[in-house]
């Protein structure tokens, strides 16, 4: 009797541990990517994660080591921007990650801490989530002037499944409306492309659109049509306009090589160009100690 007594007191022991014990899960939803600036894209995820023993007094952290998180939004739909991120409520349920990564990696994972009550803290690690590029990698998007337009040009050394680029415009940088649409030149390699737009003051966005009409924003610019100092360009030459004092023009390759460094007075100047190889520069105009700097295609 004496050691069934005791060996009843052990399996209460045992079942009590099992009860208080933590019992936490992760599973991965979908994954979207958001946009592509330069060589770094910016994708969401959604995890779902759950816990039991949750309440407001825990706290759950979320982190990853081949990533930069920008923003966790929680099922309440709480966001945290803080680094790591930590929330102390409203533990179960889909967590939305956006996150940076560069734009050749080709998975990420999350790694979720639970600081639970009692015994009831755990670490979950989510399998790897696959990252697929976006159908077009970007390499530059900019504009310059030419005469009474502005002229958008954008660069790409990878296309696949691309129909083409919508050009959208706004006054107040929220409202776009779709002004243009510049079909894909090539499939499987870089091109070069441009679109003339008229000169004023706008925001203009660059839309990618798939075969399959999914749409990513690629890029936005502003274009301050009151800009004192206005550059020019065609294939012969670039001007100067509007400049109220002596300015120092230099213009540079891709490289970073000095190919032009000249000294103008006051007014209408230009800037010979004729001999330049065909390529992207660089124009920095130091004006009354204010440096402007922009790129311009010579084709």
């Amino acid at each position: 009797m004496y050691i069934f007594k005791n060996f009843a007191i052990v399996v209460f022991c045992l079942l009590s541990f099992t009860v208080s014990s933590q019992n936490c899960s992760v599973t991965t939803g979908t994954t979207t990517q958001l946009s592509q600036n330069q060589n770094v894209c910016q994708y969401e995820s959604v995890v779902n994660f759950s816990a039991t023993n949750t309440n407001s007094a825990n706290s759950l952290t979320i982190t990853t080591g081949n990533g930069s998180i920008v923003m966790v939004t929680n099922p309440a739909g709480v966001q945290d921007i803080t680094a790591a991120f930590s929330f102390t409520s409203n533990f179960n349920g889909a967590y939305t990650i956006k996150y940076n990564v560069p734009c050749d990696q080709t998975s990420i994972d999350f790694v979720f801490t639970y600081d639970g009550p009692g015994n009831g803290d755990c670490s979950m690690t989510t399998d790897l989530i696959n990252l697929s590029p976006l159908a077009v990698s970007l390499t530059d998007f900019y504009y310059k002037y030419q005469f009474d337009d502005v002229i958008l040009l954008w660069s790409t050394t990878n296309e696949k499944d691309n129909k083409g680029f919508e050009i959208e415009k706004s006054k107040d940088g929220f409202i776009y409306e779709q002004i243009a649409f510049v079909p894909s030149q090539n499939q499987n390699v870089g091109t070069s492309y441009r679109t003339k737009v008229s000169k004023e003051s706008s925001y203009y966005r660059l839309i990618q659109l798939d075969i399959d009409g999914v749409k990513t924003i690629l890029g936005t610019v502003y274009v301050n049509a009151s800009e004192g100092l206005q550059i020019t360009a065609s294939q012969i030459a670039l001007t100067l306009s509007n400049t109220d004092s002596d300015v120092v023009a230099e213009i540079s390759n891709m490289n970073g090589q000095l190919v032009s460094h000249q000294t103008m007075s006051r007014g209408n100047r230009s800037i010979d160009i004729s001999q330049l190889a065909q390529g992207v520069y660089y124009i920095k105009i130091v004006s009354n100690g204010i440096v402007k700097s922009l790129p311009f295609v010579k084709f």
